[in-house]
Formats: structure tokens, sequence, C-alpha cells
């Protein structure tokens, strides 16, 4: 007998009769007289943990299901103190998923213009976030309506109409 290895004779052991050549290598390890230890109870349960996770991933996005192409015109209304309210035009291309344009922002401090960077459709539910990314949030398409909650420097509530 090898030191450190305790081998076993076994009729009809199976594909799995090598296993119990390496005693040591199993989760049994019955010289030290215990089970696994903390280290080993670690790096199963993270291996677990990491499999799991990989199977919660998330679902791809929703297709559009609306196109937000046009000139979109209409009011916001500061959800802070104060109430401070303007108008807004935003002038969009769609592409796919994808939506370009320029953006018209009157506040009562200055006139905010820019292009709008990462703007993206899932399902009807329109996404902006401008170039300098003063100005992010989700819109709801319903028609040639679209409302929703937008985040600056204070928090707005939009609505906007198409323009025909």
């Amino acid at each position: 007998m090898t030191e450190g290895i305790t081998m076993h004779a076994r009729v009809n052991a199976g594909p799995f009769a090598a296993c119990s050549l390496f005693r040591r290598h199993t989760l049994i390890q019955p010289e030290r007289g215990r089970n696994m230890t903390f280290w080993t109870r670690a790096r199963y349960l993270t291996i677990l943990l990491m499999l799991a996770s990989a199977g919660c991933a998330t679902a791809p996005p929703a297709p559009p299901t609306v196109d937000v192409t046009g000139v979109w015109a209409g009011t916001w209304i500061g959800s802070g103190a104060p109430k401070w309210s303007g108008s807004v035009t935003m002038t969009l291309e769609q592409k796919g998923a994808e939506v370009t344009g320029s953006l018209v922002m009157a506040t009562p401090a200055r006139n905010m213009t820019g292009p709008i960077m990462r703007g993206s459709v899932t399902g009807n539910e329109y996404r902006l976030q401008t170039v300098t990314g003063q100005l992010s949030g989700y819109l709801t398409v319903n028609g040639d309506d679209m409302s929703g909650n937008v985040n600056s420097l204070i928090p707005m509530d939009m609505k906007l109409h198409r323009e025909r």
C-alpha cells in the first residue's frame, strides 16, 4: 500500500471504481475524521452560485413595437420644489431599436440643446440619454403621445405629442 492512498478491492464497482483509489481527494476525508473543510465548502458554494446566476440571466430586450421617428413637442414639469416647467422638442430618427436625434428644452435658467446619445426603444418604451448625461429617462409611447419620468438636475414628468 502506498502512503496517502487507500486502496480498496471491489468486484463490479462500476465506472466509479477509480474514485475510491484516492480518498484524500474526495469530499469525505476519513483520515482527518471530518467532512469538507470550510474553504472547500466555500469553493463549492461559489461554484453553485455562479451556475445559478448564469441560469438567471435576463432575457434579451423586447423588439420595438413602436416607431418614434418624427418631431415630438410638449412640456416638462419638475416634481421637486420649486415647481419649474418649460417646453421641450425632440427630433428623433429610429433605425431598428436605436434612436438618434436632437433635443431642445426651455428651462427657467437657460435653454438646453443637444444630441441624444443612447436612445433606444424596447417594446413601447423609449429610453433617452443626452450626450452630456444631463438628461436621462424612460418615456412610454402610445400612438402619437409619449410620457414618462426623466431625471436631470431635478426629476421631472415629460409629456410630448408627435407633430404631423
